[in-house]
């Protein structure tokens, strides 16, 4: 159906909502003022009924409307509580990208290589808030199940997650962090009762054994509404990629996020990149 040249429809859905809007509202709205609420509440005015019942949907026409004050104050309340709630990692100048493949990780990387407005570009096989898996913990008899998380190097440093003890994974020693290294966050080390976390050892699914070397600030990696989880985080190889991890400045994080999108449908029409930002990072 097409109501583009329909001007009569319209002029009809514009008087109908006008009518409307006048029978509901102004009509009600100039009889009603025309009282005294004071002379309803006190039983000295009759408005058709009993007394007592018209006292009774003035008083909860007075309870509903200061109960909509408060309930949007407090909304706008918890509004500006979680726009500046610590969330244990940077999340206002960061653009992720999800990539199908390696080949798909390094033209994107290339892509961005010559673009001065990105501050840093790293890779991660997942994501915080985005993608993890879940793994069994052995540690001297005891075994908890927890998140984890594969990530390149600089990761880290590019989501400025918080390293408490120990050290972040680093470049020049990527073979041997892959192979042997793991950084833990706070909750894994209570749920674990460590006192000393790093150079602890511990068994992933009864196949691998790896050393702590790092313990981050703890980060609520699905929102405020649930309760920090334990987390577990090891290094990516290259080829297990599956993210593009873009950091900018936050005054030209609308134009790096529209950059990332019109570059990528430019040089490849026929494959889907799916960019988010804050605003729509879960």
């Amino acid at each position: 159906m097409d109501f583009t040249q329909n001007y009569q429809m319209y002029f009809f859905l514009f008087g109908l909502l006008f009518f409307t809007a006048i029978l509901a509202g102004a009509y009600p709205s100039i009889y009603i003022s025309s009282f005294e609420p004071v002379k309803i509440l006190r039983g000295t005015l009759r408005l058709g009924g009993s007394s007592r019942f018209s006292r009774i949907l003035l008083s909860a026409q007075y309870l509903f409307t200061v109960m909509a004050l408060f309930a949007g104050i407090a909304f706008i309340q918890n509004a500006k509580y979680q726009e500046t709630l610590d969330m244990g990692f940077n999340r206002d100048t960061i653009i992720g990208a999800q990539v199908d493949n390696h080949t798909d990780y390094l033209k994107l990387k290339a892509a961005l290589a010559s673009n001065p407005q990105f501050i840093d570009v790293v890779g991660s096989g997942n994501h915080i808030g985005r993608w993890d898996y879940s793994r069994t913990l052995k540690n001297e008899g005891s075994e908890i199940e927890t998140f984890m998380l594969d990530f390149g190097p600089r990761y880290i440093e590019v989501m400025d997650l918080e390293i408490l003890r120990g050290r972040p994974f680093k470049e020049e020693l990527k073979e041997s962090d892959h192979q042997n290294s793991l950084i833990v966050n706070e909750k894994l080390v209570k749920v674990f009762g460590w006192q000393n976390p790093i150079g602890k050892r511990v068994a992933m699914d009864d196949s691998t054994m790896l050393t702590v070397i790092g313990v981050v600030k703890n980060f609520h990696h699905n929102g405020f509404w649930r309760e920090v989880d334990p987390y577990a985080m090891r290094l990516s190889e290259e080829e297990e990629f599956n993210f593009v991890i873009v950091k900018v400045s936050s005054s030209k994080l609308t134009a790096a996020f529209n950059y990332l999108e019109e570059k990528w449908a430019r040089s490849y029409p026929t494959s889907h990149l799916r960019v988010f930002t804050r605003m729509n990072w879960e």
